[in-house]
Parts: C-alpha cells; structure tokens; sequence
C-alpha cells in the first residue's frame, strides 16, 4: 500500500453485467427452436393431410431468429471493446502512478513532488498563506548501505518513510526525491516557529529505535528548511533553498535542522566549487603523500612511518588535510582518494626498498567509509603485491568511532584484514565509544591515544590519568602504545615512565616529504637516533639530529 496515496480521483465503478448480450442470445435460441419445431410440425401436417401454418409464420420465426443472433454477436463485440478500453484505462493509470510514485517505498517522487508543491504555492498566493518545505538528508545512510547490504538499507528506508508520515497531516506531502533523500511539503504553516515545530517532530520520529531485519537502528538525520513566500515565490527557489540549509546543518556536523538564510547561498556556492576542485585534483594527480616519523621511545630509533594525505592546489599551495578531508567524506570521494594513497604508499614503500633504506613499515588511515567495503581486502592485496611487498609492512589505522558503528561489522572486516597478515591500529583511541568487551576482540595490535590527551597531560591530572589507563589496558591486553602529538621532552619522560611503546609529534619531525625521509632513512642506517637519552632528559637541541638538519622544516 502506498505510503502517500495520490490525491483521489472519482473511483471507477465494476463493468455493468452483459445482460443485454445474454437476453439476445437467449430470446435467439428459443425463437430457432420455435422455427424448428414450426417447420417439423408444417412437414407432419402436409404428410396427413392437416391444416398448414402459414409459410409466412415461419419464415418470420427465422428472420427474428438471425436478427437475434446478430443482435447477440453485437453485443459480444461491444463488451469486448468495453473491457479492452476499461483495461487500457487501468493499465494507463497504473503508468500513472509510477511516474509519480518512488517504487520503493511507494512515497511521490520528484515529478509528483513539484507538481504538488506548485499547486500548493498557488493556493498560498491565493490564501495569502505561508508553506514550508523542509529537505531531509538521512546521516551516514551510506555506511549502513554499505557495510549491512541494499537489503537492509531499502528496508531502512521504508520504516524512515513510515516514520516520518505519520508524523505528518493527510494534507501535507512526503516525496522521497532519490537516496536518502525526502522532502516535505507542510501548507498554511503559521511562521517559522510552527515549522520548527514539525521539524523536530520529524527528528524525533527518526530517534526512535527501528527493527530491520534483525537488528536495530536509530538514525538522525539533517533538515534545512526554506518558506514561501519569504525564501522563494516557485517551487525551484524554495527546493534550492531548502537544499542549501540542509548542506549548511551537514557542514555544522548534521543531526539538526536550520532554516534558510541568503548568506547560505554565497558559502554553498564556495562548497561547489571546493568540490569541484577536489574532484579536479584527484584527476590531475594534485594529492601528495608526507610522512611523519614514529619512534620507538626504548631504543630512541625509527619504528614507522605515517602517511598523511597533502593537497598542492595550483592557486592555494599546500592545503591542510583538515580543509578538505571533511569535504571528502561527505561527497564520497574519500574512497576514491583513500584507493589512491594506498597504492601510493606501497610504490613509495617499495621505491625506499629498492634503495636499501625501507622503514620498518608504512601507516596509512582507513576512512569510515573504507573500512565498509566489501571489496577493501582485495584492494589491498593487490596494491601491496603490485609493490612487491610483504603485507606485514603495511599497517592499517582505523578510527575508534568507526568501529563502533556497526561493531560485528567491523569484528568481520578487521578479521578479514589481520588474516590477511596486514597489522591493524585503532587511532584516536579514547575519544569514541569502545567498550572493553568489544576491544578484546578486536584483532589490532595498537592503540594510537589521541593527541588531545598528550597536550597538557604533565600539567593536567585527568589527562595523565587517561593516558596512564590506557598504557595499562594495552599492557593487559598485550597490546603495544603509540602516542600521537608529542610536542615536549617533558611528555617523552613521562610516556617512557608510564610504559608506553612510541610516540610521534613535532618534537620529532613534522610531516616530511618523500626526500626529506629518504635522508632520514640514511642518518637511521648510519646509526643515528631521532631520541637519545641525553634529548629526552636534558632538553638540549645539540643532539637532536632531526632539528640540527633541517629535515622538519
């Protein structure tokens, strides 16, 4: 049954009985049976000699016979006619209904959606009334799509699509327009207060937990909101309008809803243009990989790499991977770009091999939406057999907070993966959800703390306190520490004495480029270390052999 039903027509009644055909038909075979007998009883009547029936009688009997039966075969052909044009009829509306109707979840579509939503700024223009239209964008619908199956997101999306009209007045209108994505009509709303109203109506709805299949899901979703007459007097301005709000709440880190402002336009159009350059860079080779060194806090030598993503815009220079990394993500074109670093920290791997002067190993970050696909082992394999490579040279670093998304999920990619001999990482590790019960059966190998509990962490209790827990909790779990954003020897001190295995951060090196590691690579094979005893206690500068050759630069 169709979610938003289309507006009524009058109902077709049932085909009228054929009664006409059969009466004909049925007067016909009683008057050739009267002619039959009239014509025996005239022959028997001759043979003896009895009074004849007129001639005249009978002929008119068959006469009124044939007419009968033409009159029937008439009406045969008519009911034929009848119920051909009845069907095309059906078959037409049924066409109909499809052009206007998402397949899916049987809710209008687009076409139907600004057929509807013109007849609704008409009537506000006569009614001297106000209408909103809010444009929903389900958040990171795709991972799930992704990562569960289209069977489990199609079903998703009709439970949001049954959610979200019962929310709703039978006079107001549900489109889905494609995706995860719907609009919603709401006529004679009494200003933007009402509308806020009906939105949050709306997220709440989403809130609620939804069965699927076997597993449960709660979504949140963004909502921009454009109202006639005050953003838009046709139906193009306010769906562009609503649009562009809804960009704005997804830039703002979505689960929300705001309204339209003219200022959106302008930054919108700036977000256009960011896409498009991002895509053009991906086309024309404009990404670069750097590397920042990872030292091993016992022996004060090298103990990997980390590949991080640069941007070198022709107009812009050297573009921060925080400018456009979100951007990435939400546009999809993360997956494209994460493709292309893997495969080009291997051949870059595979290059210092060649050399002589290979690091231990290379890491690279997964993004969410990565890590989802089904196809990222074989990805992986192949990039790292086309280097030449042993697997155990490449190492995988993924967010906490993706993890945790969808937890038995991602239990049987990072299987997959650590089967596969690739070393696995959880990055950011303290800032996402993860409980004990799910870390110890994950098959990683590190934890990464996040920076934002090494920055202050020799002056502030709490984040030492989490810093030592975490050390501690690997140690239980036989699990290996890195901390990220090492800035002070101070910091060195303390992580050594806590126990923990590596640091990264400026006090060693910045990001360095692919030559500036190369010479990095060959101070290592010299016996050289990024941190000594004497750096990490003293704070002399004398023996730091990174910042005595300019390579952090």
């Amino acid at each position: 049954m169709p979610l938003n039903p289309p507006r009524q027509c009058p109902a077709r009644g049932p085909l009228p009985p054929p009664l006409l055909p059969l009466l004909c038909f049925c007067l016909s075979l009683l008057l050739m049976i009267w002619a039959t007998v009239g014509t025996l009883i005239h022959g028997n009547s001759i043979a003896r000699g009895q009074p004849q029936i007129a001639a005249l009688d009978i002929a008119l009997l068959f006469v009124g016979a044939l007419c009968s039966v033409l009159i029937a075969l008439a009406g045969w052909v008519l009911r034929k006619q009848q119920t051909e044009t009845w069907l095309r009829a059906e078959h037409e509306a049924q066409l109909a209904h499809l052009a206007g109707h998402d397949a899916l979840t049987g809710l209008p579509n687009r076409l139907l959606l600004r057929d509807r939503l013109g007849h609704d700024i008409s009537h506000a223009q006569r009614e001297s009334r106000q209408l909103a239209v809010m444009f929903i964008d389900l958040d990171r619908f795709k991972t799930i799509n992704d990562s569960l199956g289209h069977a489990v997101g199609d079903e998703l999306l009709r439970v949001a699509a049954r959610r979200l009209r019962a929310t709703l007045r039978s006079c107001d209108t549900l489109a889905r327009i494609g995706g995860d994505e719907f609009v919603v009509v709401v006529e004679d709303v009494d200003g933007p207060e009402a509308a806020a109203l009906v939105t949050r109506k709306l997220l709440d709805a989403l809130l609620q937990p939804m069965p699927v299949l076997g597993r449960e899901f709660v979504l949140t979703a963004s909502i921009g909101i454009s109202l006639y007459p005050h953003d838009g007097l046709d139906v193009d301005q306010l769906l562009m309008a609503a649009d562009t709000a809804m960009y704005t709440v997804k830039a703002s880190g979505r689960d929300g809803y705001r309204f339209y402002e003219p200022s959106m336009h302008a930054r919108a159009l700036t977000q256009l243009e960011r896409e498009r350059d991002l895509r053009r860079a991906l086309e024309l080779g404009e990404f670069e990989l750097h590397y920042q060194p990872q030292v091993d806090l016992g022996s004060g030598r090298l103990s990997g790499l980390e590949a991080l993503l640069r941007w070198r815009h022709p107009q812009r220079g050297l573009v921060p991977p925080d400018s456009f990394i979100p951007l990435a993500e939400e546009t999809g074109l993360i997956v494209p770009i994460g493709a292309w670093v893997i495969c080009h920290a291997c051949t870059q791997l595979a290059a210092w091999r060649a050399a002589g002067l290979a690091p231990p190993r290379v890491a690279v970050n997964l993004s969410a939406r990565q890590f989802v696909r089904p196809q990222l082992v074989s990805e992986i394999l192949d990039a790292v057999g086309r280097a030449g490579l042993d697997v155990s040279m490449l190492e995988l670093e993924i967010t906490e907070s993706a993890l945790m998304h969808d937890v038995e999920s991602a239990i049987r990619q990072m299987n997959e993966l650590h089967d596969a001999g690739l070393r696995l990482a959880i990055d950011d590790f303290g800032t996402g959800y993860s409980s004990l019960a799910y870390l110890q059966r994950f098959p990683v190998g590190l934890l990464k703390i996040d920076r934002t509990f090494i920055a202050d962490m020799t002056t502030n209790h709490a984040n030492a306190a989490i810093a030592r827990t975490v050390v501690q909790l690997a140690q239980n779990l036989g699990l290996q520490v890195l901390a990220e954003g090492v800035e002070e020897r101070a910091q060195v001190q303390m992580l050594r004495a806590l126990g923990c295995h590596f640091a990264q951060g400026w006090l060693f090196a910045r990001a360095l480029e692919p030559a500036a590691v190369e010479q990095l690579l060959r101070a290592e094979r010299s016996g050289k270390r990024l941190l000594t005893p004497a750096t990490a206690a003293l704070g002399s500068s004398a023996e730091h052999p990174i910042l005595i050759s300019g390579l952090c630069a």
